[in-house]
């Protein structure tokens, strides 16, 4: 199955297993019950089960759990089936701040657009419920709630094989009964040091195993997690300092699927990551989705990685290691794969500077240079304050970077990373400047001339939804292409569910008479219905014709190019509309150019 699979897709499984006859009348509900943080109350023949990494099944009848894996079941007059969700899933699907009834409007966007939402009176929480009718489950229908349980949202679905009215009762009577509390984390299952290879399964309720190792502040360390071949397993990585993982804190460093020449497929590596203090850390060895299995765990200093092996031409690109750099500075730098992934440079700033960062390359075949920047103090992945990998302006060739005008927010110390993407050795060189004038700003495509035509790629983004505010955001769609391969990558844009009908809508600098548009594709292409071109300062708008990306259309990854004719008026902004029914999962986009002449 595609990854990232969000709660409503399975529940779907879930519901489709249910088989066998009882009675959903009114019933004591004598069996308390607590799993995976909610606690509630069901009647005593009734069972409840973990569904690993999705939430909490309630059946009717106990011996429906060992039928879990049947897709032919059918439902049966009587047959009541709830199921809550885990709310790890519905992180992406709500922004920070939504209620329940934001969380309702997103689910039947999708699943039964117009559907009427009522709100459930008689519960001790802000409820609401909908009826819909869809193929996402069984017998064409559900009752979906939403709840506050005080601040947690949560999503139920409740499916029968008979008239839903006539177990609703039943169903608000146990959901009257449900609350949440965070659960605590799982205890480390073992400590490691360096040299250390270890393996461990996850798997039914233990989809996390937590290992402990010390370290010292400087060390570089590796860490790398394989599935066992045997195994359904997609990997996951993360690392907290203890204290930080103990209280549910930030982790410092993750990592998904690795970038690695010999950690491949859904593998995951923490590679040559340097501590910033001597503490204990945790290592958080979990899953992406429901995927459970064997694993390997290692940890080594980056230095005795043997696993990844150094290019020849690593011994020649020999840094500075990074200083510290002021406005107006260029410096020069080196990365490579043997510990010197990344340099880092510091400068003073105060709020309201208005930088640009420029990291250019010798030679772009060897090193494809990026971009980070962060306050001082807090240099880690998930407090990033600027990033770029491949610059917006073209004229500083395809593959450097840029961090543009960005405006500093505090007055204080900032740290400069210069690395790379993927893999490579060599020299660059890298220059700050402030004030929106400067080098920097030439070959913008501000400065382009009436007449001339112009490549652009997207400089803002939004439409109906996103996957997540970084990973699979709006954002992942602007500037040029960064995402190479075919495949579920945080890099590309999707929408927050993976059968949804979406739209995405790519804004640019400069207003152009449009000739070419070429969308860039990097996971199940094939539901673009339609593409519409428009100006947001007039709100002319045009559909373009045969703009339909059909199914084998377009190779994955690929470029769809739509020759534009006959559009009149200057446009700045490109929507591309999608129903993801057709291809059953994400068609996730990287980049849109819009080639045109400026008026």
């Amino acid at each position: 199955m595609p990854k990232r699979n969000l709660a409503f897709v399975a529940l779907a499984v879930w519901m489709l297993v249910l088989i066998g006859a009882t009675s959903a009348h009114a019933q004591p509900l004598s069996q308390t019950v607590t799993l995976d943080g909610y606690t509630f109350s069901i009647p005593a023949d009734w069972a409840a089960q973990v569904i690993p990494n999705s939430g909490v099944g309630i059946v009717s009848n106990p011996a429906l759990l060992a039928q879990i894996e049947d897709s032919d079941a059918n439902f049966a007059p009587g047959d009541l089936a709830i199921v809550i969700s885990n709310l790890d899933e519905l992180g992406p699907i709500v922004e920070e701040g939504g209620t329940a009834r934001d969380l309702m409007d997103t689910f039947i966007g999708f699943l039964s657009p117009g559907a009427e939402v009522v709100e459930v009176e008689g519960l001790p929480f802000e409820a609401y419920r909908v009826e819909v009718e869809t193929e996402e489950f069984p017998s064409g229908r559900a009752l979906l709630y939403t709840l506050d349980l005080n601040g947690f949202l949560v999503f139920v679905a409740v499916v029968s094989g008979g008239p839903l009215n006539e177990v609703s009762g039943l169903a608000e009577d146990i959901l009257a009964t449900l609350s949440y509390e965070v659960p605590p984390r799982p205890e480390p299952v073992g400590a490691l040091v360096y040299g250390d290879e270890v393996t461990g399964e996850i798997g039914g309720e233990s989809e996390t195993q937590v290992w402990t190792f010390e370290g010292q502040a400087g060390d570089r360390v590796t860490i790398t997690m394989i599935a066992d071949e045997e195994s359904s397993l997609d990997t996951t990585l993360t690392l907290y300092t203890l204290p930080e993982y103990e209280i549910d804190g930030a982790p410092i460093a993750f990592n998904d699927d690795a970038m690695s020449e010999d950690v491949i497929g859904f593998n995951s590596q923490i590679a040559a990551f340097e501590l910033f203090e001597d503490a204990t850390y945790a290592i958080e060895a979990s899953s992406f989705g429901s995927s459970g299995g064997a694993y390997t765990l290692s940890l080594v200093l980056a230095d005795e990685d043997a696993a990844t092996p150094v290019p020849e031409a690593t011994t020649e690109a020999v840094g500075t290691g990074g200083g510290e750099i002021a406005y107006g500075d260029t410096v020069t730098g080196a990365v490579n794969d043997e510990g010197t992934n990344s340099e880092y440079w510091t400068f003073s700033g105060q709020a309201g500077d208005v930088v640009t960062i420029t990291m250019i390359a010798d030679d772009t075949n060897e090193v494809d240079p990026r971009l980070y920047l962060y306050a001082e103090g807090e240099v880690s992945a998930f407090d990033i304050l600027a990033e770029n990998d491949d610059a917006e302006d073209s004229s500083i060739g395809r593959l450097n970077s840029q961090i543009f005008e960005f405006e500093l927010p505090v007055d204080g110390e900032y740290v400069i990373e210069a690395t790379q993407f993927g893999f490579g050795a060599g020299t660059y060189s890298l220059t700050l400047e402030s004030g929106a004038a400067g080098s920097a700003g030439e070959g913008k495509p501000t400065a382009a001339q009436s007449g001339d035509e112009l490549r652009q790629w997207a400089s803002d983004a939004t439409g109906s939804s996103q996957y997540g505010t970084d990973s699979w955001s709006f954002l992942q769609a602007t500037g040029e292409p960064n995402t190479d391969e075919c495949g579920d990558i945080t890099t590309a844009w999707a929408s927050a569910t993976s059968s949804g009908k979406d739209d995405l809508s790519l804004t640019y600098e400069v207003p152009v008479i449009p000739s070419q548009i070429s969308i860039y594709q990097t996971y199940n292409p094939g539901s673009i219905i339609r593409v519409e071109v428009s100006n947001s300062g007039t709100e002319e708008t045009a559909e373009l014709p045969n703009s339909a990306d059909d199914s084998g259309n377009t190779v994955c990854p690929g470029v769809f190019v739509l020759e534009v004719e006959d559009i009149g008026f200057a446009i700045d902004t490109v929507t591309i509309y999608l129903d993801q029914t057709i291809g059953g999962s994400w068609n996730e986009i990287d980049a849109v150019e819009l080639v045109g002449v400026v008026p």
